[in-house]
């Protein structure tokens, strides 16, 4: 898979912000974002 931008928002509503790189750890999604490590925004993902 290639990616070509990815954006991350650490607060709902807020603006969000262009990352070069990011750092994804398993069960738990994109550190800094919003979602990281919510339980319902992960099930969500996998169906």
């Amino acid at each position: 898979m290639v990616v070509e931008k990815i954006f991350i928002s650490p607060i709902r509503g807020t603006t969000q912000i262009e990352c070069e790189r990011i750092t994804v750890q398993a069960e738990a999604g994109i550190v800094g974002d919003r979602n990281f490590g919510l339980a319902a925004y992960l099930a969500a993902c996998r169906t």
